[in-house]
């Protein structure tokens, strides 16, 4: 029973990763089970023994990339740190994290301009079923920071997408930024271990009081 469960476990791991490829590259309107069933070495009708349809594989991916992602972030977000060592972490994690997940980064990039509401909506599933309140931590957090004169920016918001976009965009704007100044970047690692630091003194600089 545990060597079936085992298997189980590999072959909808396969799949997730083979679906995150394939949506990434075409969107959930695009994508082709076949294609993803061709991908992950598994016939087509397991993709609907496990996920039942489509949209449920697409909701299981989206789940299954962003549960690992705010479980690590929720980490952060429950110590008992100031906001400098905050600003420091984030960088620290959210590059990294994208840097070993492209496929999730395109697909995320992907649905915000063509599915925006509809990906929040998994978000904020993803969270009542991982029982997080990540949002109500930051929140809290910038609250707290503000009130004792730590930080300059009082609004949840704006604090998360100052901090959010400037590591997000950096895969976005790297290879463009890398033409418009005919600069041929260090390797990828060198840059991005550059890129964290270059982040963190933005963010202490711009929102530390």
């Amino acid at each position: 029973m545990v060597g079936w469960k085992m298997k189980e476990q590999n072959s909808k791991e396969k799949i997730i990763s083979a679906a995150l490829k394939e949506f990434s590259l075409k969107g959930l309107e695009g994508a082709r089970m076949e294609s993803i069933a061709r991908t992950a070495s598994v016939n087509k009708a397991m993709l609907f023994y496990y996920f039942n349809s489509k949209s449920n594989l697409y909701s299981s991916v989206i789940s299954y990339v962003f549960s690992n992602y705010f479980k690590e972030l929720n980490k952060i977000f429950t110590l008992d740190i100031g906001p400098s060592e905050f600003f420091e972490k984030i960088p620290k994690y959210v590059i990294p994290f994208f840097m070993k997940n492209r496929d999730f980064y395109s697909l995320i990039i992907r649905e915000f301009f063509f599915n925006g509401e509809s990906l929040v909506e998994m978000v904020k599933n993803n969270f009542k079923n991982l029982n997080l309140d990540t949002p109500k931590l930051l929140k809290d957090k910038v609250n707290d920071w503000y009130d004792r004169g730590l930080i300059t920016e009082s609004d949840p918001i704006n604090f998360f997408i100052n901090m959010v976009s400037v590591c997000v965009f950096s895969f976005i704007a790297k290879p463009v930024a890398s033409k418009f100044f005919e600069i041929e970047t260090v390797t990828e690692d060198e840059f991005y271990k550059s890129r964290i630091k270059s982040i963190e003194n933005l963010l202490k600089n711009g929102m530390l009081a």
